[in-house]
């Protein structure tokens, strides 16, 4: 699928800077600016992947360490009890996953009914989204500073 016609790449060029969290080699972190709910993370691969099967070695390397930094700090900046990760990869050629955190806010859901819960509201940036974001932009840049070798 060519970059122009890609609707991740598509977004990728729309994210705000505000929402923006993290960019590498392999994936881009950030809060959709149309679903932004604090509470949940896009993690995108740089490139088109068609799924976990298609990543490339540095991607498959890299993919459990920012998940699990990623997954930590949204739970910390959130005060949530459990991280979600979640694939379908049914929508789009671009392989991406949703890292959603539970909160007490979330009224008891669970699973598939808090995931559907979130993919259900549509919200613009809000303040809170910004925070967030914001938070675990620092806190990644605190992890990555402390694992650089010094020179």
């Amino acid at each position: 699928m060519a970059t122009d016609t890609c609707a991740l790449c598509q977004l990728l060029d729309t994210v705000p800077v505000s929402l923006d969290i993290h960019a590498d080699d392999d994936w881009r972190v950030f809060i959709h600016p149309e679903y932004s709910r604090p509470e949940c993370l896009w993690l995108v691969a740089n490139g088109h992947v068609d799924g976990l099967w298609g990543m490339s070695d540095a991607q498959a390397g890299s993919f459990g360490s920012i998940v699990r930094d990623v997954a930590g700090l949204l739970r910390e900046a959130c005060d949530g009890q459990k991280v979600y990760v979640v694939s379908f990869g049914e929508n789009h050629d671009h392989f991406h996953a949703l890292l959603i955190t539970r909160v007490d806010a979330d009224d008891g859901l669970r699973g598939l009914a808090l995931v559907n819960d979130h993919l259900s509201k549509t919200k613009k940036a809000t303040a809170a989204a910004e925070a967030v974001a914001a938070a675990i932009r620092q806190g990644l840049a605190d992890r990555l500073a402390v694992d650089e070798p010094s020179v």
